[in-house]
């Protein structure tokens, strides 16, 4: 039983990256959910429906969907599916942008015990959405297209524990955005590999590498990320975790220079009581994605180096078992730098930089056991030396569901 416990805070105290996206710190051992469903619809009203692009024009908008979740728990091995199946319908829309969009994602998530050694983690998630989810660490603001895009990523790893205080990672991620401009397409695999120390009952020191490769799509250039990071895993409390990995990144892209940069992640989750709970996220370094941009200088353009942070903070608090509080906040601060000029030239180019903060509010209301009613306000800023990616945003949601 002692060997086991050990284990259990050894090698499931965190999930992988990909466990639900930049969130990265949570706990595995779920108890056991019931197939649930829920069905419902939400009007939408969106003061700004393709920002950045032309005229800013107000709308409407109805987003019907219908999600599930399930958890099954067996001594050995654990399942976690959720989904959801939605669109987005606006009422009046501008020219070059469909009225009718897909808000719809899934994900599977499945973790094995081999013996009390060897484990098996698999995580996988896909969406094919309108809006950006910027937890996902892909998305520094609403696509220059105005349309949906296809995200996939699968992250599968094997751990292994050598004696009672080391143990091992090693994992093969591969993900893909593809997008209606082509420049923005990336499709990246990696392999990683990270040792860990059990230094107390609480606390468990980490040493990672990873490896990836990036292919750009359109004329943005292939990437090759070199990652070496030591870290920490920390338990605050049973029901609060958090975890820290600092380092470099090395990145050479195939028709740029060599680049370096120090990488930061780091995540916090706590469930603070029965009432209030919150998750947050850190990351810095060099990123593969919106690399092609317009430079105001030089027409089109690639970046060498886009150094971004990231900060996300999500929030619930119950006031009763009737009525709730929710919120969250996404920070993306962004500097391009290295530019190259797609059409040819040696001129050097000055770095740009961008901002972009988001920000929602709501209120869930809790009418019977199986019909919820909810009411939430989103602002987006977003400050650019890029031309056409200032703007700003509001949406306002009311909307109803049903669960059973």
């Amino acid at each position: 039983m002692k060997s086991s416990k050990r284990l259990v805070l050894f090698l499931l105290s965190t999930g992988s990256l990909s466990a639900n996206g930049l969130y990265r710190a949570s706990d595995t051992d779920s108890s056991d959910l019931p197939l649930e469903w829920t069905v419902g619809t939400n009007l939408i009203y969106d003061s700004n429906v393709f920002p950045g692009i032309g005229d800013k024009e107000t709308s409407f908008a109805i987003n019907p969907s219908a999600e599930l979740s399930f958890v099954r728990k067996v001594p050995q091995t654990t399942l976690e599916v959720s989904g959801r199946l939605g669109l987005i319908y606006y009422l009046d829309t501008p020219g070059g942008m469909s009225d009718t969009n897909s808000q719809s994602r899934a994900s599977v998530n499945v973790s094995h015990h081999f013996s009390e050694l060897l484990r098996f983690s698999s995580r996988n998630y896909i969406s094919y959405e309108l809006e950006p989810d910027y937890s996902y660490g892909i998305a520094s603001g609403r696509s220059e297209s105005g349309g949906e895009n296809l995200y996939w990523q699968t992250d599968n790893s094997f751990g292994y524990r050598w004696s009672e205080l080391l143990g091992t990672f090693t994992g093969v991620r591969v993900n893909q955005l593809d997008s209606e401009v082509d420049t923005s397409d990336r499709l990246t695999w990696g392999i990683y590999n990270q040792v860990r120390y059990q230094h107390s009952p609480t606390t468990v020191i980490t040493t990672d590498y990873r490896y990836s490769d990036t292919a750009g799509g359109g004329v943005a250039s292939d990437a090759v990320n070199h990652y070496l990071m030591v870290g920490s895993e920390h338990r605050f409390s049973p029901t609060t975790l958090g975890i820290l990995n600092i380092g470099a990144q090395f990145r050479k892209a195939d028709l740029g220079e060599s680049s370096s940069s120090p990488f930061l992640e780091f995540s916090l989750n706590s469930v603070v009581n029965e009432s209030f709970k919150f998750r947050t996220f850190v990351r810095y370094g060099l990123e593969d994605y919106d690399t092609v941009q317009i430079h105001p200088d030089a027409g089109s353009v690639e970046f060498d180096e886009k150094a971004a942070l990231r900060l996300g903070i999500v929030a619930d608090y119950s006031i009763s078992s009737k009525f709730s509080l929710f919120g969250g906040l996404d920070y993306i601060s962004s500097s391009y730098g290295g530019a190259r000029p797609l059409a040819g030239g040696s001129a050097e180019l000055r770095d740009l930089d961008e901002d972009l903060i988001n920000m929602y509010v709501g209120v869930k209301v809790q009418f019977t056991d199986s019909v919820s009613g909810n009411f939430s306000y989103n602002f987006t800023d977003s400050s650019s030396d890029i031309a056409g990616k200032t703007y700003d945003r509001e949406r306002v949601n009311l909307g109803v569901s049903f669960e059973f």
